[in-house]
């Protein structure tokens, strides 16, 4: 019997073999030598930092995380690196000159390009900013290379696992012009204070960055209350952010800590707490004259210290509930304000812009329902916030 006689059904059984590794994503450790390592060409994560990764090799003293590869489309003995390029430069960093790897089977390139977005998917994501609008970027192409028929927004949301609205937001920030990225990189400004630049052309864009240079060259911090003062004031006309501090109108610019971010604006509400004071002091004469009108007030006549310490409580409390309720009445106003804008507007137009609305709607929304819930209980409103909510829900079930 020829020796080769089942040598087409072995070379057959390999074949089905390899097949089903592939399908199985069946993998094979092997060690690899630095040099015939090769990036891939499409992974655009950031590799430079690699610090945490040497630390854990200098502390454990060896290499224990393999590196995936795959020989798909490689000259004879080279292998591309599908996960693990950040690995591989701390490790060449710390002297390691021979990698374990995970050799892994693929029948196409765009089945590479899936398993690196993925692989890539679940890295960090706090040290760079702007890594996840990059990612959205890349899900994106993938899907429009492949031809994906779904909805590639709920999609891109499932392959990253974050939710519809955050991939709307992450993709508004590859709208934004460069300069203002670096910013963000910086850390000088943060996502949710760029965003509202999404929605404007290049040029607009860079002349709404002018102003912001300017703030921060007065020494002002952008934080996203002062970024949205310049935004509206670039649409009312002003081109430089002197012209909205000289502003005699004004705006009282917060930061997320509740300190003003210009000793202008630090003025302004010095004033105005000056004439808040003014008013309450006023009030809380007439109230200590309603508490003493049986006794004829002389001010010439030294008060009963305790007495005097009592009406001196007692205006200092009604100073702070006057105060409150002024804060009360802004807030009232606040929220006019935003429904005179809803009811006065259709929205119709750019659809880029609309969906910017909407999503900055649905979280200015979410907000609200949490702190709804947070002020009933505080004030013994239960049945109130349940009532809304159950306005709330008749509602919804109108449109569904």
């Amino acid at each position: 019997m020829p020796k080769n006689k089942f040598a087409k059904l072995d070379k057959k059984f390999e074949e089905v073999a390899e097949n089903s590794a592939i399908k199985a994503n069946v993998y094979t450790l092997i060690n690899i030598a630095n040099a015939d390592l090769v990036d891939y060409p499409k992974n655009q994560e950031d590799i430079e930092n690699t610090t945490d990764i040497e630390n854990s090799i200098k502390e454990l003293g060896v290499f224990s995380d393999p590196i995936e590869v795959t020989d798909y489309g490689q000259p004879e003995g080279k292998f591309m690196i599908i996960s693990g390029h950040r690995r591989r430069v701390a490790g060449v960093k710390c002297g390691i000159e021979i990698f374990p790897c995970i050799a892994r089977k693929f029948e196409s390139e765009a089945e590479i390009y899936n398993y690196v977005l993925l692989s890539n998917s679940h890295r960090d994501t706090s040290k760079d900013p702007l890594l996840m609008p990059k990612r959205i970027k890349m899900h994106e192409a993938y899907l429009n290379q492949i031809k994906f028929a779904g909805n590639h927004k709920e999609e891109i949301a499932k392959r990253l696992g974050i939710s519809k609205s955050q991939v709307d937001r992450y993709t508004a920030m590859n709208r934004i012009i460069i300069p203002v990225l670096d910013m963000l990189r910086d850390e000088i400004v943060s996502i949710s204070g760029v965003f509202p630049l999404a929605s404007r052309k290049e040029k607009e864009q860079g002349e709404i960055y002018g102003m912001m240079k300017e703030c921060l060259d007065n020494g002002d911090r952008l934080s996203r209350e002062t970024i949205l003062t310049i935004v509206k004031a670039y649409e009312g006309g002003k081109r430089t952010y002197q012209e909205i501090i000289s502003d005699d109108f004004g705006n009282v610019i917060d930061d997320d800590n509740g300190e003003s971010d210009n000793d202008l604006i630090k003025d302004k509400q010095k004033e105005y707490k000056e004439s808040l004071e003014e008013n309450t002091d006023d009030e809380a004469n007439e109230i200590t004259v309603s508490v003493n009108d049986d006794v004829p007030v002389d001010k010439n006549e030294n008060d009963n210290s305790e007495d005097a310490e009592d009406t001196e409580d007692e205006i200092k409390t009604e100073n702070k509930k006057l105060k409150k309720k002024g804060q009360r009445q802004e807030i009232i106003v606040y929220l006019k304000n935003i429904n005179s804008v809803i009811n006065a507007n259709s929205f119709n137009g750019d659809k880029e812009d609309t969906e910017l609305i909407i999503n900055g709607l649905t979280e200015t929304f979410e907000t609200v329902i949490n702190e709804m819930q947070g002020i009933s209980k505080a004030n013994n409103l239960d049945d109130v916030y349940i009532e809304f909510l159950n306005n709330i829900l008749r509602t919804v079930r109108k449109y569904m």
